[in-house]
């Protein structure tokens, strides 16, 4: 492997992150920071733009680093059973896996919902790769829970959220502050934003931040002598809230990336982990923009949330070199999603402090249009070149009612109904010139109940059934018609979840446990038939079944140390699949994507002098890329330790921080149909510097 040197080779580019904000008084921020001292909530909540109704056992939240280099691996290592396999091509053929729940790659639709604030990003694909900006998250598990937004996942929902900036009450001052930060680390790395948040009037709050991150790649291509895989990415946020009259909140969002790549990273499976040897080298283009208008009426009924959004996402002009042998397979690509969305929500106001009862209903509906190309070409002859277009119309209606009786009794009931129109153009040019299309509608009715009794002020247990579905959809890369179509996945679930908080010892901690019954589990089928047009194929398996259980701790022994573990077991086996294929029967089998364990373990300590550091031990058990749990297409359980150390003063703050500090060699994704892989990241290494205004 080609040595990198510490100290950066080119200047300071960009400057970096927003910090010292206060959260709205009014909404409940999620944070990593619980209150160790408080009962476990059972009323609705907020969760920024978003009223959650069910209940808080079954949502986790974290925080984010507020500067340029928080990623999808930050938000696999912070909740438990929840697990991103990145490809490394900005979410192009990732996936998203919770409780055995997970996409196929490419064409799959989501587990996994994802918003960002109040909107909706409509798939796997568009995930940010990066999330530079971002202050927090929140993972809603499970299909009665992910029910209460307008675009659901049967797995749950994971929602990216922007910082929430204090209100001024004074209407005569400007609240303001700002900071900047840069970044600097080995392969290069330069990284940084600048951040600026303010309130005034007492009526209207505003955080902007734009960022950067570049760095050389981690694989080296010796042919041609340099590497291939590096970044150029550019961020951008704002978040403006305003109070124009009583009762009316409006919220605008805007998020834009760019990004200027090298080539995917992919390795062959039986060579070095970050060396290739190709004579052709690949690159990568991504721009996203996704924006959102939210209006919110508080009336004594109850209140009303409307959200228009869209979204805007681009892969290319896109190009991945594999070499097999001395041949090389070049596979160019474009890729485009546009979706228009539109999100209403009402919910009542509590009769009481003790919300005795209540009811809320949410409608969603959007008009999503994906279109690309692909080619690809084996030394120079394209052998496969075609261009699709896929046109989505999901509808959807859910309504809840809760009523608490008895003595801390509290029972919810609600029905999700679901509509999705899809259509399917594929345009084939080589190696037959033909163009075919296929319509299909289907619908579901989706129940759900939940009952919870607070055992006490400081504990609480819940238990939930609900159903899920997972649409079906179209793999556009085969020229066979017949196999183009894959069905639905339906989902039914049962869980129960316990949590308990000790005010004394400021700990809290929640377990869970869950099964679910699974019919036409999708499953993807790369290469199956034998003809070279009919890669990435899905298939239905009749039955599977995920059982597995969560556990997340938070404590707080002294005022200056914060322990923290969570803890994740899944077994997710299909019960009954026969290849059409080979005929091969895989019954028993554990089904791809989703990792057996998971666990993480993180010690934060503050001193009163300032100085602060982190030390987080994140395992991940083994994962099987195909259904036959072949050893060469399977990624054994690994563990990453990431540290960092930190001086902070009134004003300013400087870093340093470590990820992978054992050089631990792993693939974050395997792509079995092409015997290729992409790296984990190697160690890093991070020093940051911050300086930070004070709010006036």
């Amino acid at each position: 492997m080609k040595f990198r040197p510490f100290f950066f080779k080119h200047p300071i580019l960009a400057f970096a992150t927003a910090s010292s904000l206060v959260a709205d008084p009014t909404t409940t921020q999620p944070s990593n920071k619980d209150d160790l001292d408080t009962p476990v909530a059972m009323s609705p909540f907020q969760v920024r733009d978003t009223t959650v109704v069910g209940f808080s056992l079954a949502v986790s939240h974290t925080e984010l680093p507020l500067g340029s280099l928080a990623n999808t691996t930050t938000l696999s290592d912070a909740f438990a059973g929840f697990h991103i396999a990145t490809s490394g091509a900005h979410s192009f053929n990732d996936t998203i896996a919770l409780r055995g729940l997970s996409n196929t790659p490419i064409f799959g639709t989501p587990a996994v919902a994802v918003y960002l604030d109040a909107i909706p990003l409509l798939g796997a694909s568009t995930l940010p790769g990066e999330l530079a900006g971002l202050s927090g998250a929140a993972l809603h598990r499970g299909p009665a829970e992910s029910a209460h937004f307008g675009y659901a996942g049967p797995a749950g929902v994971l929602q990216l959220y922007s910082p929430a900036v204090f209100l001024a009450s004074d209407d005569s001052t400007l609240h303001a502050n700002s900071s900047i930060s840069a970044t600097v680390g080995d392969y290069s790395l330069r990284a940084g934003s600048v951040s600026t948040a303010f309130s005034t009037h007492g009526k209207t709050s505003v955080f902007a931040s734009a960022s950067g991150q570049s760095r050389d790649g981690y694989i080296f291509n010796r042919t041609l002598g340099h590497d291939v895989d590096h970044r150029d990415n550019r961020s951008g946020l704002l978040r403006l809230e305003t109070h124009p009259f009583t009762p009316l909140t409006l919220a605008l969002t805007f998020h834009a990336t760019r990004a200027r790549d090298g080539e995917q990273p992919l390795v062959p499976l039986d060579g070095p982990f970050y060396e290739i040897d190709r004579a052709s080298e690949g690159f990568t283009e991504h721009q996203a923009l996704n924006a959102g208008l939210s209006a919110r009426i508080d009336t004594a009924p109850g209140t009303l949330t409307a959200t228009a959004s869209l979204n805007h996402w681009d892969l290319g002009p896109y190009r991945s070199v594999l070499a097999f042998g001395p041949m090389e397979l070049l596979n160019d690509a474009t890729l485009s999603r546009r979706n228009q969305n539109l999100e209403l929500r009402f919910i009542s106001a509590p009769d009481s402090d003790t919300t005795s009862a209540g009811w809320s209903m949410t409608g969603f509906t959007s008009r999503a249009k994906t279109s690309g190309s692909f080619a690809r070409a084996f030394s120079g002859f394209t052998f496969e070149e075609s261009a699709y277009e896929i046109t989505d119309h999901p509808l959807a209606l859910s309504t809840d009612v809760w009523l608490r009786f008895a003595h801390r009794w509290k029972l919810a009931a609600g029905l999700r109904a679901e509509r999705n129109d899809q259509t399917f153009v594929r345009r084939e040019q080589i190696p037959t010139v033909q163009t075919y299309t296929l319509n299909a509608t289907d619908t579901a009715f989706l129940p759900r109940v939940q009952l919870t009794h607070d055992l006490s002020a400081h504990t609480a247990w819940s238990l939930a059934a609900a159903a899920g579905r997972k649409p079906g959809g179209y793999s556009a890369f085969t020229g066979n018609r017949i196999l183009a179509a894959f069905a639905p996945e339906r989902t039914r679930s049962l869980e129960t979840s316990l949590s308990r908080t000790f005010p004394r010892q400021h700990l809290r901690t929640t377990i869970r446990a869950y099964a679910y019954a699974i019919s036409g589990y999708q499953i993807e089928r790369s290469f199956a038939t034998g003809a070279f047009t009919d890669d990435y194929l899905v298939v239905n398996a009749p039955h599977a079944r995920s059982l597995g259980s969560e556990w997340e701790t938070a404590w707080q022994p002294t005022a200056s140390l914060t322990l923290r573990a969570a803890a994740g077991l899944t077994r997710v086996t299909l019960r009954e699949f026969t290849d059409p294929y080979s005929k091969i029967r895989y019954d028993g089998r554990r089904a791809p994507f989703s990792p057996s364990h998971d666990a993480t373990l993180s010690a934060t300590c503050r001193l009163p002098a300032g100085f602060e550091g982190t030390l987080a031990v994140n395992s991940t058990g083994r994962i099987d890329y195909t259904e036959s749990e072949d050893p060469r297409y399977a990624q054994r359980t690994f563990t990453v330790i990431n540290a960092s150390l930190a001086y902070r003063a009134r004003f300013w703050r400087a870093g340093l921080a470590v990820r992978n500090l054992t050089g631990r060699e792993y693939y974050s994704s395997i792509t079995p149909g092409t015997g290729h892989g992409t790296p984990g990241a190697p160690q890093t290494i991070a020093l940051t510097f911050e300086l930070f205004t004070p709010a006036k």
